[in-house]
């Protein structure tokens, strides 16, 4: 039987070449039996068995925030396989291929997200670790990184001498945590950052595709672009893959466009917060810019300057409604040594024997009550009230 499956991946792909500089025939089959394997049951039960095992890892991982047990559930997921695969059946117009490989993939990635969603409500708390939040926002570089990264791994599927880089494309793209965080943030109904985890999924899952299918085609897996064009479905689905891959560029430039500006902003304004503060013995702790309102908490011994001033010297960056609130969390400081008590305060000794005191001429039937004392230069003010004047 799997003779019979052999004999006709093999008649299937030795149709589609000749020899050129490049590959030779036989060589070129070998590749794409390793690219497009036959989709049999058991390769099905292998490949859901090690998706269900993946998932489970990355979920646990994220909630106990753990780098290292997630990038175990990246190493052994097999989301990348039918990836490859469905690029290269799309180069090639095998169109049955291709769309074996798509409901793989997507069978696949529908699996992942409801057992994940599952696993989380299973568990008995849940944080909302860096792990998990580190994959709400992705920006340009997560493309760049899954375009570089589908091409290395389609390079490595094609050459053998360097398929040992695998597993670190595996981890470079991270298919299966993305859907494994945006499974537990719906569980956790946090639509918005579930979004940004599905973005970030989608990223890797078009550029993966696009980037595998261009590799394949320069490195003369694909020998010609011709085949992409002999089916109109397939031609169809290069432009729908190539589209899709700039429509997800163009939010993703625009968070890092953002991103970018953000971070000048918050620098430009602790520069001039820290030049506000001046020599003061004050420490900026917290500084949270939400539109034109800043919000600075500080720690030190001195009191801070009026914030009219610093909302002042914000206008430039911040527009004629910029608005501050200052927060001073005053410090205590002082010193002392192991060998030399502290020297006693007097008003305090002053204070601790009149209250003696009190209470002696209280057992004696006068009721008096100390309302303030001073000490200066050895004279003690006493001011007390009662019903009777005080003894002598």
């Amino acid at each position: 039987m799997n003779e019979g499956r052999r004999n006709r991946s093999l008649v299937e792909f030795s149709r589609l070449f000749a020899d050129d500089e490049r590959f030779d025939r036989d060589e070129r089959i070998e590749v794409l039996k390793r690219l497009i394997p036959d989709q049999d049951r058991k390769w099905l039960v292998r490949f859901f068995l090690m998706l269900t095992l993946s998932v489970t890892i990355a979920v646990m991982g994220l909630a106990a925030n753990s780098v290292a047990v997630v990038i175990g559930a990246m190493l052994i997921a097999p989301l990348m396989t039918p990836i490859m695969s469905f690029s290269a059946a799309v180069g090639l117009g095998l169109g049955r291929r291709a769309i074996q490989a798509a409901v793989v993939v997507g069978i696949g990635s529908l699996w992942s997200l409801v057992y994940s969603i599952v696993l989380s409500r299973l568990l008995p708390s849940l944080e909302l670790g860096s792990e998990i939040l580190g994959r709400t926002s992705p920006d340009i570089r997560d493309l760049v990184v899954a375009i570089a990264a589908g091409a290395a791994g389609a390079y490595a599927v094609a050459h053998e001498d360097v398929s040992a880089t695998l597993p670190g494309v595996a981890v470079a793209v991270a298919l299966v945590p993305p859907l494994a965080a945006t499974g537990i943030l719906i569980g956790a109904r946090e639509g918005v950052l579930a979004e940004g985890s599905a973005l970030l999924y989608a990223t890797n899952l078009f550029a993966i595709a696009f980037s595998a299918l261009a590799t394949l085609l320069i490195t003369g897996v694909i020998p010609t672009a011709r085949f992409f064009f002999r089916d109109s479905r397939m031609a169809a689905v290069v432009i729908g893959i190539f589209i899709a891959t700039v429509a997800i560029a163009i939010p993703l430039t625009s968070r890092s466009l953002n991103a970018a500006a953000s971070s000048r902003q918050q620098s430009d304004i602790l520069t001039e917060v820290e030049l506000w503060l001046g020599n003061k013995d004050l420490e900026v702790t917290t500084l949270d810019v939400i539109g034109t309102a800043v919000t600075v908490e500080l720690t030190g011994l001195d009191e801070p300057p009026e914030a009219y001033a610093l909302a002042t010297r914000l206008v430039p960056a911040l527009g004629a409604d910029a608005e501050v609130t200052v927060r001073w969390d005053a410090r205590a400081q002082g010193s002392a040594s192991a060998g030399t008590p502290p020297a006693a305060d007097p008003t305090e000794v002053a204070t601790a024997v009149l209250n003696d005191w009190l209470v002696g001429i209280t057992n004696e039937g006068i009721m008096l009550e100390l309302l303030e004392v001073t000490v200066t230069e050895g004279q003690v003010d006493v001011v007390v009230s009662g019903p009777a004047a005080p003894p002598s």
